[in-house]
């Protein structure tokens, strides 16, 4: 089936202390993607500095601005908001008028009214209204391993029985009460312990003091998250760092402290009836024993098969949207046909 010409996709995206960098690390693949097959992109950020810090400067994005993000005269857009701040219904609505085509990354309902497809790594959407429907571990965009190199082959060669990962938005406190529950699990697992690139540098520091004298070491995050997650049997995600990665990879996840967003993630994740084992447990030095018995019991707990990962996820996303686009599109001569995706 002959490709559609070349397209015009406007992102709508965000990152920083408060949502992480999985937003602006999955639109750095599908830009890629994209532009390898000879489409165009731009970005829009509410915090452009925190997207390029989040894809080590691979990603450069503008000031979101509605009604400069109309002008550019995108033929689509692919929303990627965090659930603490998702795009107004009216907004969607308005970059709808002049793009034929919208696709919105894990949409609640009101957005999911407005756009065309909605593409989710959990086993089955819950937003409705989207016309096309891209769901399960098919679709997730995990990092490759020439995405980023830049101090991720540590991470990715150690194997680990459980991880713990450490984002930009997790309290100090937090940090500083994981790390003795990590060493207290180190003598029964191989742990490993990887920082997200949005953590400032003091953090940084003083993360890898406080792992230092317990005996551990600090991984920065992988640029092959499949590869660094490869053997991982539990995930400890403070505050929801590489929640979907872990999600889509199969991982048992323990969900300490979780932000508003990810504990709304769990919250769709288990409306969604996913086979994967999770345990949410509160957050500081009271919670640690809660941590380290919800991952004894997960780690003994039979492992779920995991799904195959075969990091294609970007390109099956591009194949959807460039029918889809064909489809819709007043330029195309092909008719409207959409399929639920449950794969």
């Amino acid at each position: 089936m002959a490709r559609p010409e070349q397209l015009s996709v406007g992102f709508w995206i965000d990152a920083g202390a408060e949502v992480g960098g999985g937003h602006a690390t999955r639109t750095r693949c599908l830009a890629r993607e994209l532009t390898a097959r000879g489409h165009r992109f731009r970005v829009a950020a509410e915090h452009p500095r925190e997207v390029a810090a989040a894809t080590r400067n691979q990603l450069e994005a503008a000031h979101a601005r509605l009604e400069e993000m109309v002008s550019w005269g995108c033929d689509c857009w692919i929303v990627d908001r965090p659930h603490t701040d998702p795009a107004p219904a009216e907004h969607l609505a308005r970059l709808r008028v002049n793009a034929p085509l919208l696709v919105c990354f894990d949409a609640n309902d009101a957005a999911g009214a407005v756009c065309d497809v909605h593409i989710s790594v959990l086993p089955r959407p819950v937003a409705t209204g989207a016309a096309l429907r891209l769901a399960g571990p098919r679709y997730a965009v995990i990092p490759a391993g020439d995405e980023s190199r830049a101090g991720s082959a540590a991470s990715e060669d150690a194997p680990a029985d459980v991880l713990f990962a450490f984002g930009a938005a997790d309290p100090a406190a937090l940090s500083e009460a994981a790390v003795p529950v990590a060493a207290e699990l180190a003598d029964e697992f191989d742990v490993n312990l990887i920082v997200g690139p949005l953590v400032p540098a003091a953090r940084r520091a003083a993360l890898r003091t406080r792992t230092r004298d317990a005996r551990l070491e600090v991984f920065e995050a992988p640029g092959d998250v499949a590869r660094c997650m490869a053997g991982v049997r539990v995930a400890v995600l403070p505050f929801g760092l590489m929640l979907f990665e872990a999600i889509s990879l199969g991982a048992s996840i323990v969900m300490w402290h979780p932000s508003a967003a990810h504990a709304e993630v769990g919250r769709r994740f288990a409306a969604a009836c996913a086979p994967w084992p999770c345990a949410g447990v509160g957050w500081g030095r009271a919670a640690a024993p809660r941590v380290a018995d919800a991952v004894r019991r997960l780690a003994a707990s039979p492992r779920p098969a995991r799904p195959p990962v075969d990091r294609r996820g970007a390109q099956r996303i591009v194949d959807a949207l460039e029918e889809a686009f064909r489809a819709r599109s007043p330029r195309a001569d092909a008719a409207p046909s959409f399929a639920m995706e449950t794969g």
